[in-house]
């Protein structure tokens, strides 16, 4: 597929943060365009949410995203999906490419591409992601408050996560994954809820619908945890390769820098959501979209009165 078009604003992806920023700046009547990826946004994998504003019982993360979407549409936003695989942002106007080779003009865009979680690739843990599985401890931990649950994973990541599971289940195992790089000491004073099983080896996690163990190898010796859910601490890794030559400004993870109005390094240009690796909850992905589109809109209405 060839072929051109031109909206005063483009917003790259289709999680919780782009939906809100195409909603916003449609609904202040800016031209806007969101093309969502053909990924999967992470809040799709998400089967319980109870912690967004305003919604008292839970719902699904699709559920969530489609109300989103929806919203988006109804405010006058245009939706494509495809990929954005080439980015001119230093241009004027900004340049992008998708993977169907159509070219698409702006006057600003708003990345809000998200981040992707480092898989363990432990046996069964894809299928189960959001039936026990789970990478998000402020996300899913109420959920398992009492309960009985395991956390792998290693460095800072598992030291922030075993806080914030800590004060809410009611016994943790904790699981170090090779290399070993925080103490022992460090993790056991956390709380007297942790049990360290050091030296071990996630094998398998179990369950048909829902997470009901944790299969490891402690010295060769398989050994079964009976835990109702499993939490993966592992680094985050923003999806946004393909800034790489635009200019746009990343800190050493490779999250996008922005400023309190969103603005990243390059004119035009702003960013949301899990790509800047703030708050990583839909909440604050939201806001963070809100105030990314309402100050795109002003920079696209100044731009078309040369100022």
């Amino acid at each position: 597929m060839f072929g051109f078009e031109k909206h005063q604003l483009i917003v790259i992806g289709g999680g919780p943060a782009g939906l809100t920023a195409g909603m916003y700046a449609a609904s202040l009547k800016i031209d806007t365009l969101i093309i969502e990826g053909t990924a999967k946004p992470r809040l799709a994998l998400a089967e319980i949410i109870n912690n967004y504003p305003g919604f008292t019982e839970p719902i699904s993360g699709v559920e969530l995203l489609g109300k989103m979407r929806e919203h988006a549409l109804k405010m006058g936003a245009k939706i494509v999906k495809s990929d954005v695989i080439s980015t001119q942002l230093s241009s004027n106007p900004k340049m992008l490419t998708t993977r169907e080779n159509k070219i698409y003009s702006a006057d600003a865009v708003i990345i809000a591409t998200g981040l992707q979680q480092q898989s363990l690739r432990i046996k069964n843990e894809q299928k189960l992601t959001g039936r026990g599985v789970s990478y998000c401890a402020v996300c899913d931990g109420p959920l398992f408050a009492g309960k009985t649950v395991a956390l792998v994973g290693s460095g800072e990541a598992l030291l922030e996560e075993a806080e914030r599971l800590s004060g809410i289940v009611g016994k943790l195992y904790v699981i170090q994954v090779p290399p070993e790089t925080v103490e022992s000491e460090r993790i056991m004073s956390i709380s007297g809820k942790i049990e360290l099983v050091e030296k071990a080896i996630p094998v398998e996690i179990l369950g048909d619908e829902y997470v009901t163990g944790l299969k490891i190898s402690v010295n060769g010796t398989e050994e079964l945890l009976e835990v109702g859910g499993v939490f993966i601490a592992t680094e985050k890794i923003p999806t946004a390769k393909l800034l790489e030559n635009s200019g746009v400004k990343t800190d050493a993870r490779g999250c996008i820098i922005v400023d309190k109005d969103q603005r990243t390094s390059v004119e035009g240009v702003y960013a949301a959501g899990d790509c800047t690796c703030r708050g990583l909850q839909v909440v604050t992905a939201a806001g963070d979209a809100a105030v990314a589109a309402i100050n795109a809109s002003v920079y696209i209405r100044r731009k078309v009165r040369g100022v």
